[in-house]
Order: C-alpha cells, then sequence, then structure tokens
C-alpha cells in the first residue's frame, strides 16, 4: 500500500479524487522517447532515492520518460464540471501528455501546477512526462550537486510529490486561502459559485455563514494557536453543488522592542525561540519521506527535544506538512 495516497491538499480537502501514485513505467535517454519502458519507478519519490526502486542519478542532457495507464472509476466524473491533473511538485522543467497529446508543461522543481484535461479523458488513458534537469544554475537548486560532500546533497529529479485528478462540478470550489490574526479569520474562496456558505465550530455552537468570495469569521471561543497548543479551527465551506473542508489557527506575531532590543511576541506575550534548521532530506526518500505521517514524527521529536521552532531550508514542502 502506498501511504501518500490520500488527498494531498488538506488546505482544500474534498472526496473527488483519485490518486496516481504507485507504480510508473520509467525510463531514461539522451534522445527521443524509448520504445519500450523497462523499468518501474515508485512515486512520488525521486529517481536517485532507494525508495523509488531506481536509486540513481541520470546524466546531464539526458531526459526522464515517465508513463502511467490507468481507468477512472465510472462514477468519478458526477456530470457537468472540469478534471483537473495535480502536481505537488516535478524538478525541474517538464512536458506533460495524455493519450499522445501534449496538454502543457512547467519550469520550476518546487512549486505545484494543475492542467484542465475533461475533454481529452477515454476509458483507458496514458498519461506521460519528460522531464529535464541539468542542475541548471539558471533555475533555483538549493544544495544540490552531482558530487556531494560537504554542505552539498544528493541530487533529486523528476515527480517527487503528489500526481493526482480532481472533478469539481460546475459551480465547485477550486481553491481555499486563509490568513488570520490572534482574534479573527478571513477566507477567500475561488469558485464559479455566487452562494457559498461557511460551517464551523466556535465552542459548542454551529455557525453558518453565508457569503460571496470571501468572509471573515470572529469566533467568540477564542482559541489561540501556540507550538504547546496548537489549536485548529476546522471548517467546510458549501456552494450548490459542492464542498470542500479546510482549517484556520488564530495567532499573531510581532517584534517589539524591549530596553532597546527586538524580542519577538506570540499572542501578545514575549516568546524565546528555541528552534532547528530544518533541510526535510531523508535517508531513504532524499526529499520525500517514506509516508506523510514522517512530518508529524519529524516535529513531535523536535518538541520532545525541547525546541518550539523549525526553520524550513532549501525547498518548499507539500501541503501536508504544513497541516503537520
Amino acid at each position: 500500500m502506498n501511504e501518500w495516497n490520500i488527498y494531498p491538499r488538506p488546505r482544500c480537502k474534498r472526496s473527488s479524487f483519485f490518486p496516481l501514485m504507485g507504480d510508473w513505467d520509467y525510463a531514461v535517454s539522451a534522445g527521443e522517447e524509448p520504445l519500450t519502458y523497462e523499468r518501474k519507478i515508485t512515486l512520488p519519490f525521486p529517481p536517485e532515492s532507494e525508495l523509488s526502486r531506481i536509486g540513481e542519478s541520470h546524466k546531464v542532457g539526458e531526459t526522464l520518460f515517465y508513463r502511467k495507464r490507468f481507468s477512472l472509476p465510472s462514477d468519478f466524473i458526477g456530470g457537468e464540471g472540469t478534471v483537473l491533473l495535480h502536481f505537488g511538485a516535478v524538478d525541474q522543467i517538464c512536458e506533460v501528455y495524455l493519450n499522445s497529446q501534449r496538454i502543457g508543461g512547467h519550469t520550476g522543481g518546487y512549486l505545484p501546477f494543475s492542467l484542465s484535461i475533461g475533454e481529452l479523458l477515454r476509458q483507458e488513458n496514458t498519461l506521460s512526462l519528460h522531464v529535464r534537469d541539468d542542475l541548471d544554475p539558471t533555475f533555483p537548486y538549493g544544495k544540490q550537486t552531482h558530487k556531494r560532500g560537504g554542505m552539498w546533497y544528493t541530487p533529486f529529479s523528476g515527480i517527487w510529490q503528489a500526481v493526482w485528478l480532481e472533478w469539481i462540478p460546475k459551480g465547485g470550489i477550486f481553491d481555499i486561502s486563509v490568513t488570520a490574526t490572534d482574534t479573527e479569520a478571513t477566507v477567500s474562496v475561488k469558485s464559479d459559485s455566487n452562494q457559498l456558505t461557511l460551517s464551523y465550530c466556535d465552542g459548542d455552537e454551529t455557525v453558518t455563514l453565508p457569503f460571496q468570495g470571501a468572509v471573515t469569521i470572529k469566533p467568540k471561543k477564542l482559541k489561540c494557536w501556540s507550538p504547546e497548543h496548537p489549536h485548529l479551527y476546522p471548517f467546510t465551506v458549501r456552494s450548490e453543488s459542492d464542498s470542500a473542508e479546510s482549517y484556520f489557527a488564530l495567532r499573531r506575531f510581532e517584534v517589539k522592542r524591549v530596553n532597546g532590543r527586538a524580542r519577538f511576541y506570540l499572542n501578545g506575550e514575549p516568546y524565546l525561540l528555541h528552534g532547528v534548521l530544518d533541510q526535510g532530506y531523508f535517508k531513504d526518500g532524499i526529499i520525500t519521506p517514506a509516508s506523510p505521517s514522517e512530518y508529524e514524527k519529524d516535529i513531535l521529536r523536535m518538541k520532545e527535544l525541547g525546541f518550539n521552532m523549525l526553520r524550513k531550508h532549501i525547498k518548499l514542502e507539500p501541503a501536508v506538512f504544513y497541516e503537520a
């Protein structure tokens, strides 16, 4: 069982998704796409990692070829709407093909991207990616190097975060973002519906707020987030045809001068930051752990050692890290 086959975007979580992790066909070539793929790679792990089952780097000038054949459940598409193909991150330059037709591409190894594919889906489908990563200094590449040592790390390439399909009905919810202080949170929703509601629990009371585009939430039962008490407020956004789950936290960060020196304050109180540099590297997966649960375990290990802060370094993590 691939433990990454969970919904990978907890800030806008829905039930209608189809994971594409696990085994893909894999090949490397300095020329055209090979006629046959003789190897299997396990996603979402980069090919240089042990968990990918490849465990080796490619040469400069070579292209990584990925291929996945899949068929969707008969009830996956529930009517008029949009099917999106999501990639958490692909390092570095990629071209994407569905059923032999190019549907898009992306440059940049750390950011997510999505493509609309509904009109191209068939009963049986073939998804292909052609990926180049030559550690070109034109692009950010962190501490990767072809010859690791000292402060320089094993390079990583290709698909290293989740791949999944998502059906969004007409009038559906595409994305949710939140900004917050220690007293209120503003939720912004990307949707083609003008009739949205948000529901959350304020103590023992369930509060439902109608809105269009954005809404500000002011809980009466305030519980601020801190590393010692990481309280989250789950909420659900609904339209006429769709629903998605998310969460927010209430907290305020400030820097105040005390006796002429800058001091950090959390939720209005002085707070001593005591942390580690979290570079997010794993022995078997390089930059992707064997399971999303490893993120939470890492955080809890640091808390057990007395730290209250992780300073992320080198790369953006998958969305599930930030929920942990």
